[in-house]
């Protein structure tokens, strides 16, 4: 059975774009059996030049674009915290449910989160079965990549990895579906890796971030990411993982499932 997905996006630049491009070429191919069924994204057209360059292709590729501009609604709301003590101010609440109108007649099997640059509310997430990528294994960094790579430095990692996992109101921390590893430490950066620690002074994370290592281990990821989100969309597609009421499950299968042997 073709497995539906729904696009979940904020399409900020090329790495979104691509995201996304390259599992509409594996569907248009026939190597994915599966159906981008809609995109939502939480800017609206004429909000950013990146962003409409990714709105043209959807439309090209005669997929629903669904746009609701998480900026212009935040203007109507104050940004304090809910009185039930949840992190998310109350725009964000009603944001999200407005979101939820917007994709209600949209059937869809799960959600993918290809550069969202925001979290979803508890009840958002409970309600819609969201995937999303995260660039650390499960007991690696949570954070942005850009974060996640900085605390691989510093902690002298020589193997880091990606997961995808359930998105839910605890960040980077969903119940897991697959993951993957790799070396960030080789032959190829060792000499970077000892220029970085052999250095005396005090590198703050501005200077880490600029630094050729960051720059290396950014792109042994980059390279892997496409492969795994296609290797995790065929899990589903070929029902190895399936989901039923938010819930994960598998034919047999140990959670998660590792495909480093497919990258």
């Amino acid at each position: 059975m073709t497995l539906r997905i729904g696009w979940f996006t904020t399409a900020r630049g090329p790495g979104s774009k691509g995201m996304f491009d390259n599992v509409a070429t594996a569907i248009q191919s026939g190597a994915l059996d599966a159906n981008i069924e809609f995109v939502f994204s939480n800017r609206s057209p004429n909000e950013s030049n990146n962003t409409d360059l990714f709105f043209n292709e959807v439309e090209k590729k005669k997929i629903t674009l669904l746009t609701l501009s998480s900026k212009d609604f935040k203007k109507n709301y104050k940004l304090s915290l809910n009185q039930n003590g949840e992190s998310l101010p109350q725009w964000r609440e009603d944001y999200d449910i407005e979101i939820n109108k917007l994709i209600d007649n949209q059937e869809y099997d799960i959600g993918i989160l290809g550069g969202y640059m925001l979290i979803f509310s508890a009840a958002f997430c409970k309600k819609n079965y969201l995937l999303n990528l995260h660039p650390a294994l499960p007991d690696g960094p949570t954070g942005t990549w850009q974060e996640v790579i900085i605390k691989l430095i510093k902690a002298n990692s020589k193997i880091s990895g990606m997961m995808m996992h359930q998105a839910t109101k605890e960040v980077d921390r969903g119940p897991v579906a697959t993951t993957c590893n790799f070396e960030i430490r080789n032959e190829s950066n060792e000499h970077l890796w000892n220029q970085l620690l052999n250095y005396s002074g005090v590198m703050d994370n501005k200077e880490i971030q600029n630094s050729e290592l960051f720059k290396s281990i950014r792109e042994l990821g980059l390279a892997i990411e496409p492969k795994f989100i296609l290797a995790t969309l065929q899990s589903f597609a070929n029902q190895t993982i399936s989901v039923h009421n938010s819930q994960l499950s598998t034919n047999g299968l140990t959670l998660p499932i590792d495909l480093s042997s497919s990258m």
